[in-house]
């Protein structure tokens, strides 16, 4: 069977660069899981190069795949991961 992918906007949630995730909420509402990784950081997805910050509220492009299970046991709402994502201009 073929993952599903989905492409779309969307702003910064949050995003903790200490920890090298957040979270992304689509123009339609849709929560979408980040790693720091995607946006140039290490194999952790921490220490994310300054011209590629992200910070509350920033306007994202991104591709994402859905996770058979939840990413998070305690949020099972949360299924899709974003595979690539950029940080959009003003």
């Amino acid at each position: 069977m073929a993952t599903k992918t989905r492409k779309g906007t969307g702003r910064i949630l949050w995003f903790n660069a200490a920890k090298g995730y957040g979270s992304v909420e689509d123009d339609d509402g849709t929560r979408i899981f980040i790693y720091g990784q995607i946006f140039g950081g290490d194999e952790y997805g921490l220490n994310i190069p300054k011209n590629r910050m992200i910070k509350d509220d920033d306007r994202v492009e991104y591709v994402a795949q859905l996770s058979p299970r939840p990413i998070f046991p305690s949020n099972p709402e949360l299924r899709w991961s974003a595979i690539e994502c950029k940080k959009l201009c003003p």
